[in-house]
């Protein structure tokens, strides 16, 4: 696990806060765009601004990984006691807190800062990118449905 945060750190913490903004705000767009299709000038302006204000995200999101990992570490180490299994479905179950008060605060913001992020995109797209929008939510229902335990019809009936 700890090679592992050492990549991770490596992979997403550049040689200055601007370079970890830029480098975040290129993984925001190539998110963004499976969902909305390439991205105009205007909605690139928008992730560029968007990830240059948030800060220090990527090191409080490190620093929660590590916290979890240290956790997790810490049970295992006592998984031959009785309480082993509560004590990991916690951890599982409360990951949020187990990574530290920063990081949930700043999850709390990351929420409402990624759903202004995403209006202010398909406010700023146009057709197209509603278009595409709209593919990718039928392609995610379609998996749903796939998902679901209920018998397609074609198929029960058949």
């Amino acid at each position: 696990m700890e090679k592992s945060q050492q990549d991770m750190e490596q992979e997403f913490l550049a040689d200055s806060p601007q370079a970890t903004a830029e480098a975040r705000a290129e993984r925001t767009a190539e998110r963004v765009e499976r969902w909305l299709g390439d991205l105009n000038e205007d909605q690139h302006n928008i992730v560029q601004d968007w990830s240059a204000s948030r800060g220090s995200q990527t090191e409080i999101w490190l620093q929660g990984r590590r916290n979890w990992q240290l956790a997790l570490l810490d049970v295992l180490e006592h998984r031959s006691e009785p309480t082993f299994p509560q004590q990991l479905e916690a951890l599982i179950l409360n990951s949020e807190e187990v990574r530290g008060e920063a990081y949930q605060a700043m999850m709390r913001e990351s929420r409402v800062a990624m759903a202004e992020l995403m209006h202010e995109l398909i406010e700023a797209g146009d057709r197209t990118t509603l278009t595409h929008l709209q593919g990718r939510a039928e392609e995610l229902n379609s998996d749903f449905e796939t998902l679901s335990c209920a018998p397609d019809p074609e198929v029960a009936g058949g």
